[in-house]
């Protein structure tokens, strides 16, 4: 994104610099395909460090490794996040990023049909939209969550909205989306090509685990329902006959994963721990910005790609501006 605005301007030479190959395997551009790139020659295939309160289980940790970076391996998700992420990143002293700040950005970088211009694009180059024919468990799944008691304007209104019902045990209300738990990324070479030693620290804090046993009996409570009686059978995991909460506490130990949206390790800010400042350069470090998902000082509710790029559209303006550039 950074480079395609930075080019409008006929007078500045851009170079991309990318160590992985073109972004031309076929599976690339089909959604359902993602699963066959991890591991692959367009991931870096990195791993944590054994998590002691996962079992010591070894996560994965795909990282596109081709054009396009991550955004390229991401099944072509588009969301957002909550409108209070990103007055949170303000909060916590990323000043410039609150939503009313970054939401022009979010406009500009897309093009939605007969959407809320207040709120949505219509003239950039990416061109989200839903999928054009859902599959019928996905249609039974959201049929569902309506019988279980969540409201479908949960999933879809705008979620700035006041008005937007958001139940305290909605099945989309930030569980194990939005972790307290933090954990540490360090390098253990000046070698570019050697791995750091990723940490994630899982379910460190009590917060997480009370909240993904939470979400285990929201999910159990969607599954009973009449609309997903034809797609039904038994329980396979963690079992009918774990019930208690501790029981479900240590099925977590085993049963938990990632969900491959790490943030954070560059992290925007004014604290001891912040890697750039809020205009995206680096702390100690002249004419170098970062502009990724490693500068959000807290993830967003949401798959990280849609942010990312929005942070790529504000970071392209803050580089013009420095620079005397020329916007489109």
């Amino acid at each position: 994104m950074i480079a395609a605005r930075l080019s409008e301007d006929s007078r500045v030479r851009v170079l991309l610099l990318e160590s992985g190959p073109a972004d031309t395997l076929p599976q690339i551009a089909v959604p359902s395909a993602w699963p066959a790139l991890r591991g692959s020659g367009v991931d870096y295939s990195y791993v944590t460090v054994p998590q002691v309160r996962t079992g010591n289980a070894v996560h994965a940790w795909p990282r596109g490794h081709t054009l396009g970076g991550s955004s390229s391996i991401d099944a072509m998700m588009f969301r957002r996040g909550h409108a209070a992420d990103y007055d949170g990143w303000a909060e916590q002293g990323a000043d410039g990023w609150d939503y009313a700040s970054v939401l022009p950005y979010f406009r500009r970088m897309e093009t939605v049909n007969d959407g809320d211009p207040a709120l949505r694009g219509d003239d950039g180059p990416m061109r989200p939209a839903p999928a054009a024919d859902p599959s019928p468990l996905a249609r039974a799944f959201v049929d569902a969550a309506t019988a279980g008691g969540h409201r479908f304007t949960f999933i879809e209104a705008p979620l700035h909205r006041p008005a937007l019902h958001a139940p305290a045990n909605s099945f989309t209300l930030g569980i194990a989306t939005v972790p307290e738990s933090r954990g540490t990324l360090r390098l253990v070479s000046t070698d570019p090509g050697v791995p750091p030693l990723i940490d994630p620290n899982y379910l460190a804090e009590g917060q997480d685990v009370r909240r993904l046993v939470e979400a285990i009996e929201v999910a159990r409570n969607i599954a009973a329902t009449e609309p997903l009686a034809r797609w039904r059978d038994r329980e396979v995991l963690p079992g009918h006959n774990v019930r208690q909460p501790g029981g479900l506490r240590h099925y977590l130990q085993w049963g938990t994963g990632a969900s491959h949206h790490p943030v954070g390790t560059c992290a925007m800010g004014r604290g001891a721990q912040a890697v750039v400042d809020p205009e995206l350069r680096v702390l100690g470090a002249d004419g170098l910005r970062v502009a990724d998902a490693s500068v959000m000082p807290r993830i967003v509710s949401a798959g990280t790609n849609a942010a990312t790029i929005m942070i790529g559209e504000k970071a392209s303006d803050m580089i013009r501006s420095t620079h005397s550039l020329s916007p489109q």
